[in-house]
């Protein structure tokens, strides 16, 4: 253990502790000259802490950065099998981002700071407050506790998955990369400006406010795909997967393709569910609900259904399908409108109960209309 007020200046070469503790502790900056190893290791530069060297410890590792200069790792390696603590106090940044580290768990404390971190292999992330973060592992990227990300964050899991799922997590803006799934969760807004998984990876995006997301297709092939806004949500491109669901808590609008090779379910908790343009295809069944006497508008002129069922007691439900037979499930509206053009036999047939407590109106262009459910 060596202690400074003021800097401390260490010797050329390595410092090897054994199982012991190590503790390196400057009053101004500390930079390594050489190769660091030992128990539990800790780093502490009040003005900032330069990494030039490999550091390797079997027990826990602390970084600290007291009142500014940042921590910088410029060369070598860094390896903790235990927890890593980053603490960066002052206004300096993080950068961790040699190809070579390998972290456990890692917590970072740099509240306004932009932080880089790379791991060669999986990384769990402890609790943490960052301005802007960038995250890139070979293997799963996921966390025990919740982090908090004011500005931007970049997470990028080459070999494996993004489970960042805590409910208490902050985030504002996000682009994710996955060689595998994603599974992320905000209790706030979250725009996402890109999203890239994995071929037939499953997809969730859970937030508690507006989810915004990004420009363009988002396809889980036969993985599933989910998107929670707490807010409205907006779909900005084409969605297709196996089983899908989309919720918006104050309203659906849906402005692209929408497929769905297993189940469909679409949510508005108090708003509607208004479908602009794009289409609809679902092979399995589709159940729609919608609160607070909102309205639902699924009218488009390509839309293919197989059972749908609609939950939008005292709303006005309008349902189009083009390419076939349409089944209606359970129901409950307040004005209720089919048409099936039946492209390839447009028949209207019922699997369920429907309470429409206003008009209700059966189109069947090119079939039957066949609503005998007791």
């Amino acid at each position: 253990s060596l202690a400074a007020g003021g800097n401390l200046n260490l010797p050329s070469g390595s410092i090897h502790t054994g199982t012991a503790a190590l503790t390196l502790n400057s009053g101004g900056m500390l930079s390594t000259a050489g190769d660091l190893s030992g128990g539990n290791v800790a780093l502490s530069g009040a003005t900032g802490l330069t990494i030039a060297h490999n550091v390797s410890a079997t027990g826990a590792l602390n970084l600290i950065a007291a009142t500014g200069g940042g921590i910088q790792q410029s060369n070598g390696a860094i390896s903790a099998a235990g927890i890593t603590t980053v603490v960066a106090s002052g206004a300096g940044n993080v950068s961790l981002g040699r190809s070579g580290n390998d972290f456990s768990t890692l917590s970072v404390n740099a509240p306004g700071s932009t932080v880089v971190l790379q791991d060669a292999n999986a990384l769990v992330l402890g609790a943490g407050v960052v301005g802007n973060l960038t995250v890139i592992t070979g293997g799963n990227l996921s966390q025990s506790a919740a982090l908090t990300v004011s500005g931007t964050g970049n997470f990028t899991a080459t070999g494996g998955s993004i489970v960042l799922t805590d409910p208490g997590n902050d985030f504002n803006t996000l682009s994710l990369t996955a060689g595998g799934g994603v599974d992320v969760r905000s209790a706030t807004a979250l725009t996402v400006s890109s999203l890239s998984a994995g071929a037939n990876q499953t997809v969730s995006l859970v937030v508690g406010g507006n989810l915004t997301l990004p420009t363009g297709t988002i396809d889980t092939g036969t993985g599933d795909l989910t998107l929670s806004s707490g807010g409205t949500l907006t779909t900005r491109g084409a969605l297709s997967g196996a089983n899908l669901s989309l919720s918006g808590a104050s309203g659906l609008t849906l402005a692209h393709g929408i497929t769905a090779g297993g189940a469909l379910n679409l949510t508005a908790a108090t708003g509607g569910i208004d479908q602009k343009s794009g289409w609809i295809s679902a092979t399995g069944p589709t159940t729609v609900s919608a609160g607070g006497g909102a309205n639902v508008s699924l009218n488009a002129y390509s839309n293919d259904f197989s059972t749908i069922s609609v939950n939008a007691p005292g709303g006005t439900v309008q349902l189009q399908d083009y390419w076939g037979s349409l089944d209606l499930g359970t129901t409950s509206a307040g004005n209720l409108t089919i048409f099936s053009y039946g492209y390839y036999g447009g028949d209207i047939t019922q699997s369920g109960p429907a309470v429409v407590s206003g008009t209700f109106t059966a189109t069947a262009f090119g079939g039957n209309i066949n609503l005998d459910h007791a």
